[in-house]
């Protein structure tokens, strides 16, 4: 899954981003790094230890010194699902444990501790070191839209402001980061304004000013636990609960329990709200489920269309003495209602435009979600509970070994399939099975000794370096789980850090999904994996993505440039223009690219070629041949051909001064000829 950026006008530098990341959870944990940045977050357990420091037993267990495989993975599916339930973190803005443990997308590594940065900030019990987001990228104030520039800054999960901007939606008075504040949905309120919203930041009492009444106090509001000198409004549920004025949607006068937003100064519950752009339903709107939306986004979303007018839900004429409730329904037989079941089971999205269909209870979910809905083994919708192991979730009786279908359990020594995926006991994963398995290079079994490297096993001389195909014998460098030799991985660590001048421009073409299973890298052929390189229709692993022209060779991988189809680096492709712009010698046919143009009866030479052929060119039978401008009989021994014609040495065409120039000069037949791009410009004056 690719992972989405922070803002689309980001300025994301994924180096500093890292270091900044690096030197955050050091401050955090009060621990070093003992090596590099992916290294030493592998087994999880510095990531534990920092949602830990965050949100105190966050993660109450985890593995201390874990020695597998399956318990590094483990740490790491701990803090991926605490950062999702303790401190709010969505999906789409955590890496996945594959991620990290095989190396294969960083940048989301960077993404998940960017906004686990933001929601510390916005812990109202976390008072430790802050992350820098600006290292991550530029941000606007969410009120004046001006750049953000120094750590003098409010930050929540959705917005951000200059400390100035900082105000209550109610009273317009500015808010002291020092002091307790309150938010509900993309509001913010002083204390004197609290509208039942949730404490952010400010004093240590993490208790906030809900915990300073109960429901039981006739004089407080339930809401704000402020004053009903004003009025109030009874729950309809709860007779105790009793709200003032403040804490009503203003259309529904529902009580504000959950989000709301401020629109045009009126406080607008989510039930009064467009799901997908939060405006005001006042005007009536279009029911999808329980889902309600305005009519814009009702039409973008290609749906049936059901209006209600305000009879259906009236805001105006409700009581103002009691929250009312409305209702709507849908009839089951519309087609809104069928459209119901094309959607997905997890998230509502439409599953008619899905790549690949399956034929099974993965159809019935989207394709992020295919993983999170259906069994790992039988493809079979999830009920109940399940199995979550090496990022697949499994029916409890679906958890079996892959080879020899052995019941499993969590605490078995167990290792992932290189090529389904799935688990496998410890004796069928071990090599004392080695007879079952196949040499992930040659795929030919393997009878004798073998090496283990990357979860697959290999014959000895079958593990070559990914780039070079050197035997690696010794120590090798994993480069999207593929191995590579160490001056190899060094040289495409060199063009991915950006110390290579070559190629200076172009586009970066890696993508991290959206090919079929039937697809394949046209250099190796093999299937594809990791960050793969699109050009075209064509694919190429990151490590086969290289100048096309086999006497250059050289990685791609900060940018290239096609030329039919096919990509080469910025020298190569210069080479390429020029071949194809400038003239060519009329013996040769190579093109003129340096040296000096030679213009001869019409045609083009280089120098050399034209003093090759006048030099050259003899012929034991010249008492037979005749000059082609005098006619007269050739009756020496050297003549000149030139355009199957033959010249006497009288009357050859010369190569006289005006008409041999070099690179830049003026040529008598009226044009300039560029020295760097061979481009030619016809001179129109006299």
């Amino acid at each position: 899954m690719i992972k989405a950026n922070w803002t689309s006008t980001s300025a994301f530098n994924l180096e500093l981003a890292l270091d900044e990341s690096r030197d955050w959870i050091e401050r955090v944990i009060n621990q070093k790094f003992p090596s590099d940045f992916q290294s030493s977050l592998r087994d999880g357990i510095f990531l534990c230890k920092l949602i830990n420091q965050i949100q105190p037993n966050s993660v109450p267990k985890y593995n201390q010194s874990p020695s597998t495989d399956f318990a590094k993975r483990e740490n790491i599916q701990l803090f991926i699902k605490s950062a999702k339930h303790s401190m709010g973190l969505r999906d789409t803005q955590l890496f996945e444990s594959q991620d990290l443990f095989e190396s294969i997308r960083i940048r989301n590594i960077a993404i998940t501790l960017y906004w686990l940065g933001r929601a510390a900030r916005a812990s109202q019990t976390y008072k430790g070191p802050q992350l820098d987001l600006l290292k991550f990228q530029g941000m606007n104030c969410s009120a004046c839209k001006k750049a953000i520039t120094n750590n003098d800054y409010l930050t929540t999960m959705t917005q951000q402001f200059h400390t100035s901007c900082a105000v209550c939606c109610s009273c317009s008075c500015k808010l002291d980061p020092k002091k307790k504040f309150y938010q509900e949905s993309n509001n913010f309120w002083c204390e004197n304004c609290m509208l039942g919203a949730t404490n952010l930041g400010g004093s240590n009492n993490s208790s906030g000013g809900k915990n300073k009444s109960n429901n039981n106090n006739n004089n407080k509001c339930s809401g704000c636990f402020g004053s009903l000198e004003k009025g109030y409004v009874p729950d309809e549920n709860d007779k105790e609960k009793k709200y003032c004025t403040s804490c009503i949607c203003d259309l529904c006068h529902d009580p504000l329990i959950g989000n709301f937003q401020v629109k045009d100064g009126k406080k607008v519950c989510d039930s009064c709200s467009c799901k997908s752009c939060g405006k005001s339903l006042e005007d009536g709107y279009y029911e999808e489920g329980i889902s309600k939306y305005c009519e814009p986004c009702a039409k973008d979303r290609n749906k049936p269309k059901q209006v209600m007018d305000k009879d259906g839900h009236d805001h105006h004429h409700h009581n103002h003495n009691k929250p009312t409730t409305t209702t709507t329904t849908t009839n089951s037989n519309s087609p809104l209602a069928k459209k119901k079941s094309d959607s997905c089971k997890m998230c509502d999205k439409p599953v008619d435009n899905k790549t690949k269909k399956y034929g099974d209870d993965r159809d019935k979910y989207c394709t992020p979600h295919e993983k999170d809905g259906t069994c790992g083994k039988c493809n079979g919708e999830l009920v109940g509970s399940a199995i979550s192991v090496m990022d697949k979730n499994f029916h409890p009786q679906c958890f079996k070994c892959d080879s020899c279908n052995k019941n499993l359990n969590q605490n078995d020594q167990i290792k992932k399939s290189p090529t389904t995926g799935n688990p496998l006991c410890g004796p069928c994963s071990s090599n004392n099975n080695k007879s079952s398995k196949n040499c992930h290079d040659c795929k030919k079994p393997i009878s004798g000794s073998s090496v283990e490297a990357l979860d697959r096993p290999y014959h000895p001389n079958c593990l070559k370096c990914y780039s070079c195909s050197k035997n690696l014998k010794e120590d090798f460098t994993e480069v999207d789980n593929e191995p590579f030799c160490n001056p190899c991985a060094s040289q495409l660590n060199q063009y991915t850090s950006g110390n290579q001048k070559q190629p200076k421009q172009g586009g970066s073409p890696f993508i991290t999904s959206g090919w079929l299973d039937s697809d394949r890298c046209v250099v190796c052929v093999k299937p594809l994996n990791g960050e793969v390189a699109k050009i075209f229709d064509s694919f190429y692993h990151k490590g086969c993505f290289k100048c096309t022209d086999k006497s250059c060779n050289a990685p791609l991988l900060t940018g290239y440039f096609p030329h039919d189809k096919k990509p080469y680096c910025q020298k190569c492709s210069i080479k390429i223009q020029q071949s194809t712009t400038t003239d060519h010698c009329a013996k040769c046919s190579k093109p003129i690219i340096e040296g000096s143009i030679l213009k001869v009866a019409g045609k083009v030479y280089h120098k050399s070629c034209y003093d090759n052929e006048k030099h050259t060119s003899s012929s034991s039978s010249s008492s037979s041949v005749n000059c082609f401008k005098c006619k007269s009989q050739i009756t020496g021994t050297q003549f000149v051909r030139l355009d199957q014609k033959d010249y006497c040495m009288k009357c050859s065409p010369s190569a006289s001064s005006s008409t041999t120039v070099t690179h830049g000069e003026r040529l008598n037949y009226g044009m300039t000829v560029d020295p760097r791009s061979g481009k030619r410009v016809f001179n129109t004056s006299k």
